[in-house]
């Protein structure tokens, strides 16, 4: 309510009346305006929208003569939440006028709001601002989801209202705690501008160089939802990679290893020193190995020519909300490339895997990594994670099942 209007209401006798307003968002996302009449005429009225526009300009509306009423919002503060109700003539011009192919039952869930002014601030009122920019001058608004449909007649329809919170379904806070695993969606705020995961678009990371002052290096750090990580194929020399050999001590993040052969063939990293044991830590055991082992993922960039083999990595960049994504995609169905195979969401070619784990794990190689060299650009992640790079907020409200 602005301070002007209320000036208003606060006088001996109000000089204008009371106009009630009503919008009705229909499921297509139009808004449908009408009001229940004024005493001294059945015509259409206009009024300013609540909110501005991208130029921040008040749009005005036409507001359509249709009798109705709304009812019960008593506000208490114990006992059950009042469900108020809105009735509308269900003869003459009706809410569904223009939408023939609507039924009033497909209106449950969607949005009403009851505003009120004084008639001297409707459009052509004797205190109207025609500017713009200017605000309209109202009452407070209310604003409720339509619940059910109370009843129906050839007189009247009958909605039964409800606050946000109080619909069926709906709980306080919305968003679930759960204790094991994130529920933010990945690189959603740089995506979509909304949510607690910061992570990059193309998997950079910025680290504090060794050494005194606060000289600063970047690289490139991916993994895959098993916290594996992805590098370049050219970053990789398997020819100097030795095979994993058992009753040998392993140095973290010194030693690289691979197991099998050809397109089989493996790279892993020490991730904790270690005398291997040909079961206890053998780099592809998914048990107690994996503690001692993250595997490094080659991959290549996509081309338009070639043939690609079940398992073969690339990376090919994608559009998500107008935005550039690095994205990293695994073959899933051996194939010829050609136009209609290049990797995006839904191919049944490929299927993205520079993805989040959701757990704290994961989301500690996404923002705490640090490369084998940090005193040069673009080096080898390594086992080693910096607290100098805090986890989003908000991510892991607790680390425990509930």
């Amino acid at each position: 309510m602005t301070d002007v209007i209320a000036t208003d209401l606060q006088g001996q006798q109000i000089e204008s009346p009371i106009v009630d307003l009503f919008e009705v968002t229909l499921p297509s996302g139009s808004v449908v305006y009408f009001h229940p009449g004024k005493d001294d005429s059945l015509s259409d009225i206009q009024f300013k929208s609540k909110d501005a526009n991208n130029s921040g300009n008040y749009t005005v509306n036409t507001y359509t003569a249709i009798p109705a009423a709304l009812d019960g919002m008593e506000i208490q503060a114990d006992g059950a939440i009042s469900r108020p109700t809105i009735s509308i003539a269900n003869v003459g011009p009706t809410i569904l006028a223009n939408n023939p192919s609507l039924k009033y039952s497909d209106l449950v869930g969607q949005t009403v709001v009851k505003r009120q002014t004084l008639a001297k601030y409707l459009v052509g009122g004797s205190a109207y601002d025609s500017t713009a920019t200017t605000p309209p001058m109202e009452l407070a608004s209310v604003k409720y989801k339509i619940d059910r449909v109370s009843s129906e007649t050839n007189v009247a329809i009958v909605f039964e209202l409800a606050v946000a919170y109080d619909l069926e379904g709906i709980q306080l806070p919305r968003r679930k705690v759960v204790g094991k695993y994130c529920s933010w969606m990945y690189q959603g705020l740089n995506i979509y501008g909304k949510g607690g995961c910061t992570a990059s678009l193309d998997g950079e990371i910025t680290y504090k160089a060794p050494g005194k002052g606060n000289t600063t290096k970047t690289t490139t750090i991916l993994t895959d939802i098993d916290n594996n990580f992805l590098v370049r194929v050219s970053e990789i020399d398997f020819s100097t990679v030795a095979s994993w050999l058992q009753n040998t001590p392993y140095t973290k993040d010194s030693n690289y290893v691979k197991t099998g052969s050809g397109a089989s063939t493996r790279a892993w990293q020490c991730i904790q020193a270690h005398q291997s044991h040909p079961t206890d830590n053998h780099p592809v055991d998914s048990g107690v190995g994996s503690s001692y082992w993250a595997e490094i993922r080659p991959y290549a960039d996509y081309a338009n020519t070639g043939t690609y083999a079940l398992g073969y990595l690339v990376k090919q960049t994608i559009t998500l909300n107008s935005k550039t994504v690095t994205a990293i995609w695994e073959c899933v169905l051996a194939h010829t490339s050609s136009s209609s195979t290049i990797p995006e969401l839904g191919s049944p070619y490929w299927k993205r895997i520079d993805l989040c784990g959701k757990t704290l794990t994961s989301c500690k190689c996404k923002f705490n990594s640090l490369p084998k060299d940090r005193s040069v650009n673009g080096s080898l992640p390594s086992g080693n994670k910096s607290d100098a790079h805090p986890l989003p907020f908000g991510g892991f409200p607790s680390t425990g099942r509930f």
